[in-house]
């Protein structure tokens, strides 16, 4: 490796992987998942390529289809990080240039008034109401330290956030208080080539399920390429950010995007101008997905046509389906099913699943030596907790399929599970979980 002083930064020739700038994107997220790509050397590209440094040289069941080569790069100097400023690695994610602090809520949380719940409310009310504004001030403290860090460090970040609810609705929207910066909660992401204008405020976006949405885009592009163009329906769309990208990646095939936030319908039909969609290749539909299959909902493609009123026009039409609805999307498998064209069909299928089970009632105590106490899940190891977790949602995914078969007229119907992996994780021993499958009818 040649390496050349230029100022205050090294230049050096590395190995790296040379990649289209369409997927540019999808490739540096894979290769920093996996711990490949250098973090302390600048990218460089040229008109239609992106050049990714390596940590080493890829395996050969690990490049693929990636060319590597070696390129001159420039290495920066280490920059210093939030957690160097303020002692500790909060919790934040960034959406456009809003960052949101997402660690723990702080004195109004649930987890605070739990601890304090049944520590002699009444004898003791003075003593822990003067601890409750110690430790409110001390919150706040902490949250403008991480505030001020982040705006210092980071020049592209506009708005520090604090989310002060959970996720919660059919809207699935969250509260955020603005700590610093500009006070808004609009902005626009870039995402895997894309821009998704949103607001944080009113809509559901989670900037970390980027690699999986690349990777559900390139199955519809890969079919493209080898088949056909497909008909896509993603169930809960938010934004876009599936229906966008695969527009886009997809040419030929069309998505047909429900969603129940009619603010998050009208960013979608904005996101959809923004990224230039040809005309026809999205069709926004407003409403509840069981209420869509029934025919009872408001729709219409990016030019505005309305077209409701149609009975069930989405029964049997599509190819894929994706369901990234984890807390509930197997409450939706009967309107999945009847999507389904008639001999078969793709799910993506997102679920939250934990590795503790239901605590069953204490069997009466027994007069006979206890055998040795079986570890509980919170002492399993992590893999075999998420080993549980993933046998749980395939269990929940046959179980509804199953059941919805059954609604249908009890046709049989065949499931043949492709993959299953871990999206992220929710909580401790609790995890998002995605499956591909393939239902032949």
């Amino acid at each position: 490796m040649k390496k050349e002083k230029r100022g205050n930064l090294k230049s050096a020739t590395l190995l790296c992987v040379k990649v289209e700038k369409r997927r540019g994107e999808e490739v540096r997220r894979a290769l920093k998942e996996r711990k490949l790509l250098r973090t302390d050397v600048k990218i460089i590209s040229d008109p239609d390529f992106i050049f990714l440094p390596l940590v080493r040289r890829l395996e050969q069941q690990e490049s693929l289809t990636l060319t590597q080569e070696t390129r001159e790069f420039e290495i920066s100097e280490p920059r210093r990080s939030v957690e160097d400023l303020v002692g500790f690695k909060p919790a934040y994610e960034v959406v456009g240039d809003i960052a949101v602090l997402t660690g723990d809520r702080g004195p109004d949380s649930d987890r605070h008034r739990d601890r304090h719940r049944d520590r002699h409310r009444d004898r003791h009310r003075d003593r822990h109401r003067d601890r409750e504004t110690a430790e409110t001030d001390e919150s706040l403290e902490r949250v403008a330290a991480q505030a001020r860090a982040i705006l210092s460090l980071h020049k592209n970040i506009k708005v520090v956030a604090k989310q002060t609810s959970p996720v919660e609705g059919v809207f699935r929207q969250r509260r955020l208080k603005i700590i610093a910066g500009e006070c808004r909660t609009e902005t626009t992401h870039k995402e895997n080539g894309c821009r998704f204008k949103l607001d944080l405020n009113k809509v559901y976006f989670n900037p970390r399920l980027a690699t999986e949405r690349a990777r559900v885009v390139e199955q519809v592009e890969r079919s493209e390429r080898e088949n056909e163009a497909e008909k896509i329906i993603d169930m809960f769309a938010g934004v876009g950010s599936f229906a966008v990208q695969i527009a886009k990646r997809a040419p030929h095939s069309h998505v047909t995007a429900i969603e129940i936030n009619p603010e998050a319908v009208r960013y979608l039909k904005e996101n959809i101008k923004l990224n230039r969609v040809g005309e026809g290749k999205i069709e926004a539909v407003l409403g509840d997905a069981r209420e869509v299959f029934k025919g009872e909902s408001e729709s219409g493609n990016e030019s505005g046509n309305e077209s409701g009123n149609e009975k069930e026009r989405f029964r049997g039409s599509a190819d894929r389906i994706i369901m990234n609805l984890p807390k509930s999307a197997h409450l939706f498998l009967n309107e999945a099913l009847g999507m389904l064209k008639p001999r078969a069909g793709t799910i993506h299928f997102y679920t939250l699943e934990t590795s503790s089970p239901t605590p069953s009632p204490s069997p009466s105590p027994s007069p006979s030596p206890s055998p040795s106490p079986t570890p509980s899940p919170s002492s399993s190891p992590p893999s075999l907790s998420l080993e549980t977790a993933i046998k749980k949602a395939k269990e929940k995914l046959a179980a509804g399929i199953n059941e919805a078969s059954k609604r249908a007229g009890g046709r049989e119907v065949q499931l043949e599970i492709l993959n299953v992996r871990k999206v992220k994780t929710y909580a401790p021993y609790s995890f998002i979980l995605g499956i591909d499958a393939i239902i032949r009818k």
